[in-house]
């Protein structure tokens, strides 16, 4: 029996920061098999606007070319959803949005939960700009009233990795606060920081947090396969 194939396409090129073949790995069923697929142009990661309008290109050709190939379904590995309206109406395949499904999920919960996000706050307004398109999401999605906190650690996406331990403690201390602000799960705010989820679930446990760690990515495969 051949398997449906799920692709799980990164809007944003290579630059070996991000390890997505790792998180992927283990993922799928025996019915659908995941496979994963950077740019081959566009930007190194998706922080704003302008970074939605770099991918825009590189994102719909590759979604076209894949969907042409028999994909059964795509995951848009980011937690802005960029083109996500456009990439539905272009391919006759589903296309599943990170930011959509998790925050579903959160929602489905029924608990309140926050959002962490990475920023790199030494940017002007970057915490500003991030709070603004996350709760446009929020808003797009009618997930908005669950949200009760949105807290942001000062690691920018590409060297979340370069050191793991202060990573982790930073997020450690986020969900910290947000527990403080009535938050019982944590959506992390980018897909970049599935890597880190199992270990910050593990420290929620190890610190006596009553606390659901959401993992955009690992969520959306899941649900992505499945529907397939």
């Amino acid at each position: 029996m051949t398997s449906a194939r799920l692709a799980v396409v990164t809007p944003a090129i290579d630059v070996g920061a991000i390890d997505v073949a790792g998180t992927l790995a283990g993922l799928g069923d025996p019915r659908v098999t995941v496979e994963h697929h950077f740019l081959a142009a566009g930007p190194a990661c998706i922080d704003n606007e302008a970074d939605i309008a770099a991918c825009r290109p590189g994102l719909l050709a590759l979604a076209r070319r894949l969907a042409a190939g028999h994909c059964a379904g795509l995951v848009i590995n980011c937690m802005y959803d960029p083109c996500l309206d456009e990439l539905r109406e272009l391919v006759p395949v589903p296309v599943f949005g990170c930011a959509q499904t998790a925050m579903s999920v959160a929602t489905a919960l029924g608990r309140p939960f926050g959002i962490v996000d990475v920023l790199n706050l030494a940017e002007p307004m970057a915490l500003e700009q991030g709070h603004a398109m996350m709760a446009s999401l929020l808003a797009r999605y009618g997930a908005g009233a669950a949200c009760v906190s949105y807290r942001a650690i000062d690691v920018p996406i590409l060297t979340l990795y370069d050191c793991r331990p202060l990573t982790l403690k930073a997020l450690e201390r986020a969900v910290g606060d947000m527990a403080n602000d009535g938050a019982a799960s944590i959506l992390l705010g980018c897909t970049g920081l599935a890597g880190l989820s199992a270990e910050l679930q593990a420290a929620c446990s190890r610190l006596n947090r009553p606390i659901t760690v959401i993992e955009p990515l690992r969520t959306t495969v899941s649900v992505a396969c499945s529907m397939l």
